[in-house]
């Protein structure tokens, strides 16, 4: 029934999303840009603010402190599940 199982740390997501844009991560996931949002307010998992890629761009950019944890964070055909 659900064939594409992902299984995802907080700091595998955390290197995902600090590694390219949110909407090509994303589309890769099959989850929405909000729903990747609120899965990531719930696990405290910094994410790149308007205008970060831009910055990036033109060499002026700060990475978000991130704190590792053991939370896992688990997608099933676009619906998250969570360990929390």
């Amino acid at each position: 029934m659900f064939d594409n199982r992902m299984v995802l740390t907080r700091d595998t997501l955390y290197q995902q999303l600090w590694s390219e844009p949110i909407l090509h991560l994303v589309a890769r996931l099959g989850l929405s840009d909000r729903g990747l949002a609120k899965l990531c307010a719930r696990h405290d998992i910094p994410v790149p603010s308007r205008g970060w890629w831009a910055k990036k761009q033109h060499s002026r950019y700060d990475r978000a402190r991130f704190t590792a944890g053991n939370s896992l964070v688990f997608t099933h055909g676009g619906r998250v599940f969570s360990s929390r």
